[in-house]
């Protein structure tokens, strides 16, 4: 005799290791910090590998918005990286306090490019964003990076509010 019991049971190992590796995108935002969250609590039920990800933005996409504009200098990226650094290691308390494991990466570009690629290279069963990132300037009629990367990644992607 089957029961709900066992029924949730049988779910619950069959779905154990669904989420071998996990990618959070982590800009500091409200958004990214409850993303995070749950992408610790996520790794800790099914013994996830955890990857925390920043990407530095910039590239071709927001060159084109800017219309002219040079590429940035030397000592503004200078200054977007140490923002990074500042940015990962709040993610790191984030993740020392949930007790569990991570890698923690900076690339540079544009972030749903980025975010995507490195998704697809690292063979993640799921990318976890916030509804909404850090930036004040609004979608600008592109949409958000959450609702690009829902679109443009391959992966299973998971949006938290």
């Amino acid at each position: 005799m089957c029961t709900s019991g066992t029924i949730y049971l049988l779910l619950a190992f069959l779905y154990v290791d669904m989420f071998k590796k996990i990618l959070v995108a982590f800009d500091g935002s409200l958004y990214a910090r409850r993303a995070l969250d749950l992408a610790c609590s996520l790794a800790k039920v099914h013994n996830s590998k955890l990857t925390v990800l920043y990407v530095i933005p910039y590239g071709p996409p927001l060159q084109k918005l800017s219309s002219g504009l040079p590429k940035p200098d030397r000592e503004y990226l200078e200054f977007l990286r140490k923002q990074a650094e500042m940015i990962i290691e709040g993610a790191k308390e984030i993740v020392e306090k949930s007790g569990v494991d991570a890698d923690f990466e900076i690339l540079e570009g544009h972030p749903v490019e980025r975010i995507c690629w490195y998704a697809a290279e690292g063979k993640f069963d799921l990318v976890i964003l916030g509804k909404r990132g850090a930036d004040a300037v609004k979608k600008l009629g592109m949409g958000s990076v959450s609702e690009r990367v829902v679109r443009a990644c391959d992966r299973n992607v998971l949006i938290v509010r």
